[in-house]
């Protein structure tokens, strides 16, 4: 008896793709293990074998054991020389000029690996996606510490000139000469759950010159440039007053600050940038007003001191106000509601010397920058974690990621 076996199932042409794939990232693999072979011997050869810490003399303690690499086709494994001091004991291998010593990712790979890391919204997620989509095996310890080491060398371009500025009054450098336009300017912050208890805030700032429409329907800032920073608003505003300067603050006819009426954003602006022109958005106005008079009873006074607002008369509002009797459980919205209109009456009487009436650059940018990344469901940070992050959303915002990343 005969037994014919079916005939083989022909390849199809994905098969035959996912294969020459395959043989493409492992030759590419096999190249990068050679090249980080070369570079280590050169890098050996030329290193002149003083220890870093106390100035001793290195000696060659041959090669080491097999220590992995990441790169973009994926990890491999290379054994690669080390130098230890004769005085100190100091181990150092000459490779760490060019590779990060605490990741052993090559920079090509560290720029998609920390890009995944703002999209997934979790390490644990750019670890999977990592493996699936670049065929790099990673941990999300790895990618941690990956972010950490390159977010200690981004450079901080506004910090450096805000330095600069209140050392030596040396003014920033203007990006936009704004011959006489106005500019814009949104401040705002972003509550960030904490890892221990409470939370902590994310401030933002956004400068911009104008608007135009990119299609039908839809418009974009122009001279727009952000910055975020989690730090003390001490520390955050003479950065605000350096973008301001850098975004054509100097030659601009008027610079104008809208805000939600916060404390610390309020007393920044009259610190920090004297001669702005501070609007209070009226989202937020109307919002407080709405939430006091809220009964069907109150829409008369409601619609009383909403028209004295938008007339930009916040001394006709209050004096409404003073005549309504808030019910007894409401005393203490009614009272907040007092102290808000009053402090910021030059910001509501403001709207009648401009054209913008709402925050709603600031609204998007802390979306952008804090809430899509930070606020997904059960997420809670580490100031040091969230900080760690930061640069790389901001970069990603300005659409400046490459300046960093092509050094």
């Amino acid at each position: 008896m005969h037994i014919v076996s079916p005939a083989a199932r022909p390849r199809s042409l994905s098969d035959y793709d996912r294969e020459r794939a395959e043989e493409h990232r492992l030759l590419r693999i096999e190249e990068m293990r050679a090249e980080v072979e070369r570079r280590d011997a050169g890098l050996f050869k030329a290193h002149p074998r003083m220890c870093p810490d106390c100035g001793g003399r290195l000696l060659s303690k041959g090669l080491s054991e097999p220590v992995s690499f990441v790169c973009l086709a994926g990890g491999f494994e290379v054994r690669i020389h080390r130098l230890r001091c004769a005085a100190c004991g100091q181990t150092t291998y000459p490779i760490d000029a060019e590779v990060d010593r605490a990741t052993r990712v090559l920079p090509s790979a560290a720029e998609h690996l920390v890009r995944l890391v703002l999209s997934a919204g979790s390490y644990e997620r750019a670890a999977e996606e990592a493996a699936f989509h670049l065929g790099i095996r990673t941990c999300s310890s790895t990618l941690h510490r990956l972010v950490a080491t390159e977010a200690s060398q981004v450079s901080d371009s506004l910090a450096g000139e805000a330095e600069r500025m209140l050392a030596t009054g040396e003014c920033p450098h203007e990006r936009v000469a704004l011959a006489g336009g106005d500019l814009y300017m949104a401040i705002d912050g972003g509550h960030v759950a904490a890892r221990a208890k409470g939370s902590f805030e994310i401030k933002a700032a956004v400068a911009w010159s104008g608007v135009r429409e990119v299609s039908t329907g839809r418009f974009e800032l122009t001279g727009r440039e952000g910055y975020a920073a989690l730090e003390p608003a001490s520390a955050f505003f003479p950065k605000v007053a350096a973008l301001a300067i850098r975004s054509g603050a100097l030659t601009a006819s008027r610079t104008v600050v809208l805000a939600d009426g916060a404390d610390w954003i309020r007393n920044g602006v009259r610190d920090w940038m004297p001669g702005a022109l501070y609007v209070l958005d009226w989202t937020h106005l109307e919002r407080r007003v709405r939430e006091v008079l809220c009964r069907a009873e109150d829409e008369g006074v409601l619609r009383s001191v909403l028209a004295a607002l938008r007339r930009a008369d916040p001394h006709a509002a209050l004096s409404v106000l003073r005549a309504w009797t808030p019910p007894h459980d409401d005393r203490r919205l009614y009272r907040r509601l007092l102290r808000y209109i009053r402090v910021n009456a030059q910001g509501i009487a403001n709207h009648a010397l401009v054209d913008v009436h709402g925050s709603g650059a600031i609204e998007k940018a802390v979306d952008l920058i804090v809430s899509r990344r930070y606020k997904l469901r059960g997420m809670s940070w580490s100031e040091e974690g969230a900080a760690a992050l930061l640069p790389f959303l901001v970069m990603r915002y300005n659409k400046t990621w490459k300046s960093h990343w092509d050094v």
